[in-house]
């Protein structure tokens, strides 16, 4: 008999719909949670930060709360206590949860910002993916993108980094293709 058959996983009610979760890269008990009202159509959103302990969910998370929907969370790869956060409103955020403030926001999308990633081998840079059918890349030091990538032809609904090359990243876009650059 298999002993997962009868395993049921702890679990929290995110009070909002949970569009994205990541782990942290420093701390296995921490998970970051991005939530959104009303199916990420209209209204605010959330990021939740959970510690997980003993295979039990902490109900009380770090929350941040957001105007407009949350749609992606990625950790930086430098400092243990720094996220960012993509919105529908086109902005993405840096926040330190230990600090439980926003430091940083970048505003240069003209739509959702669907998809947010730091990169795991440079760790100075991140990129987000957007509706507006680009793709950015950022510094978190600069409140200017560095470069931005308008391939697609319609809205970009995922973009991550390569795990082991640091000028690496692929997309999907509701244009049907995958696009690997470099």
């Amino acid at each position: 008999m298999n002993n997962l058959a009868n395993y049921k996983p702890p679990n929290v009610n995110l009070g909002l719909m949970g569009y994205a979760v990541e782990w942290s890269p420093f701390d296995e008990n921490k998970c970051a949670v991005a939530c959104a009202q009303n199916f990420g159509i209209v209204g605010s959103g959330e990021l939740q930060i959970y510690t997980i302990h003993n295979n039990s969910i902490n109900n009380t998370p770090i929350k941040y709360n957001s105007p407009d929907s949350v749609f992606d969370v990625s950790w930086s790869e430098i400092n243990d206590a720094h996220l960012i956060f993509s919105c529908g409103n086109g902005s993405i955020t840096l926040y330190d949860y230990k600090l439980r403030k926003a430091l940083a926001q970048y505003i240069e999308h003209s739509k959702e910002v669907y998809s947010c990633d730091w990169n795991m081998v440079s760790k100075e840079t991140f990129i987000t993916g957007s509706w507006d059918n680009t793709i950015k890349l950022w510094s978190p030091d600069k409140k200017s993108s560095l470069r931005t990538f308008n391939e697609h032809t319609q809205c970009i609904y995922n973009s991550i980094w390569h795990p082991n090359d640091s000028d690496l990243f692929a997309s999907v876009s509701g244009d049907c293709t995958l696009k690997i650059w470099d």
